[in-house]
């Protein structure tokens, strides 16, 4: 299988995981730093292009994965189902749900396959907790607590885009997990310029799940992300602390407790070199992926609501 990517910036690390997998022959690189493919070429001897067509026009080239701005991502989709190729495409995967949707419908015509990187559902400790639920061994999920919380390393996390740069992963995962949701209500709390605290409340029937995301962290704290799960018969916990001029510390724990026990579960992947690795494997069948555009569609719809009801 060949590969195109587009994009040297997140495309750099896609590229090494890539180079990494045994049914990937060659790597075609498009970016127009010289000097960043250079480097790609001699480090993963990836094939370095300069005009995108190169890609889009190469019959031998089975996937395009697309890690460049936001706000391309619709054109270059298009133009890849339009010259035969699946696609890989990262997040956001637009900027507007009229190119989402565009991008699904082209999806649809071209039978080819087009993945976005929802990559929380290659996420180890995320992937416990749906098997869990999914397979109805605890009972019903009752009530799942998300929340996200990094100190102010990642520039504005304000009102206008705390939703669809910080929150959407956690949207998505809810979203895979329990659907959409009958109810949305949300809490917000405005900060110093750039920050803010957001608590969504998502509302199933009988049961609900409750989004926080905060960037009004100061900057010694960790980069926090956790879940709270409780069923009918089991809780799930898990946390991760990200300790970064600390020798990168990471403190995590992933946690099943019944009535009578509890067992310590170890997350162990990287969830991107996961998702990379199912992109690959879904080519190689033409299943319909768990990262599929429509999924994505759904989640960015929930995003967008979200982000009317905080502004």
């Amino acid at each position: 299988m060949n590969i195109g990517i587009l994009g040297t910036g997140f495309g750099a690390y896609h590229a090494e995981l890539f180079s990494t997998i045994n049914d990937v022959n060659t790597i075609y690189v498009f970016g127009r730093n010289p000097e960043k493919l250079k480097n790609l070429e001699s480090r993963l001897g990836i094939h370095p292009v300069t005009d995108i067509n190169e890609i889009m026009e190469n019959d031998k080239i089975d996937l395009v994965d697309i890690c460049l701005p936001s706000n391309l991502h619709c054109t270059y989709a298009l133009q890849a189902l339009k010259h035969n190729k699946h696609v890989l495409c990262e997040t956001p995967v637009a900027t507007n749900i009229a190119d989402a949707i565009a991008m699904q419908t082209a999806q649809q015509k071209s039978r080819k396959l087009l993945m976005v990187d929802l990559f929380m559902r290659f996420e180890h400790a995320y992937q416990v907790l749906a098997s869990i639920v999914k397979s109805g061994e605890y009972g019903k999920l009752q009530k799942l607590q998300i929340q996200r919380n990094p100190p102010p390393i990642w520039g504005n996390l304000g009102p206008n885009n705390i939703v669809t740069a910080l929150m959407t992963h956690d949207i998505d995962f809810v979203s895979y997990l329990m659907g959409r949701p009958e109810k949305m209500q949300v809490e917000k709390v405005l900060g110093k310029v750039g920050q803010y605290s957001v608590s969504l409340l998502c509302s199933y029937g009988n049961a609900f799940a409750e989004i926080n995301a905060s960037s009004m962290m100061p900057m010694g704290y960790p980069f926090s992300v956790s879940y709270e799960a409780i069923l009918d018969n089991a809780v799930v916990r898990y946390y991760e602390d990200r300790y970064k001029g600390q020798n990168d510390r990471i403190d995590t724990k992933l946690t099943l407790y019944t009535e009578n026990a509890s067992k310590d579960i170890i997350p162990h992947n990287d969830c991107y070199y996961e998702m990379i690795r199912y992109a690959v494997k879904m080519v190689q069948s033409a299943e319909k992926p768990i990262n599929d555009i429509s999924d994505a569609v759904i989640s960015m719809d929930m995003a967008l609501r979200i982000q009317d009801l905080i502004i």
